[in-house]
């Protein structure tokens, strides 16, 4: 039974619910480590008021040296959880593009854990910050960890006519070395929807 995948209003618990729906995702590195980022998620939580205070640093309304300084205060996080597209009274996408950034400084390695956060956010490619991680993913060198959640992906893309989501998925074609790793019916599904797109 594919999943029902709703427009989000805060991505991160979003990811969790569609690991918990079953969709074979949780078979991947995002499942396994779901717990242990939680944890540090609720950790630094602590911290939340700083945190905000960065985040809202991160607004395109600032100045170009107050965006700036945010991105290096938010690039000693360790955990990339609250820059995933926030929404907050005090923000919202205002500072998805910068959040953007920030994550996209990241190492493959530090990355692998949001790997599905990530593709959650090529959902709309109007969404600030769309093009950033497009761009950060065709980059991404651990193909079989990125084909393993995209081939799921791309099976309930396909379940629910999501034809949007499926095409801004095939702009990940760019990356070569993705491509040998993806399932025929997923490689079949991408090629299709980029040829429409073209």
């Amino acid at each position: 039974m594919p999943f029902k995948m709703v427009r989000r209003t805060y991505p991160y618990f979003q990811a969790a619910h569609l690991f918990k729906l079953g969709t074979r995702l949780e078979q991947n590195r995002y499942g396994h480590s779901f717990c242990k980022r939680l944890y540090l998620f609720l950790g630094e939580a602590n911290c939340m008021h700083t945190t905000n205070e960065i985040i809202k640093m991160l607004s395109w309304s600032n100045s170009s040296e107050e965006q700036k300084k945010g991105i290096e205060l938010a690039q000693q996080f360790r955990c990339l959880e609250v820059f995933f597209q926030p929404i907050a009274c005090d923000y919202s996408k205002d500072v998805w593009a910068n959040c953007a950034i920030v994550i996209a400084k990241h190492s493959d390695d530090e990355l692998a854990p949001y790997i599905l956060d990530m593709l959650i956010w090529l959902q709309d490619m109007n969404w600030p910050g769309a093009e950033i991680i497009e761009k950060r993913l065709i980059c991404y060198k651990k193909t079989q960890d990125l084909a393993e959640t995209l081939n799921n992906l791309i099976e309930n893309c396909l379940a629910l006519e999501d034809d949007v989501w499926l095409a801004n998925l095939s702009r990940l074609m760019a990356n070569t070395e993705l491509i040998n790793c993806l399932k025929i019916e997923s490689y079949n599904a991408l090629s299709s929807s980029r040829g429409q797109e073209n």
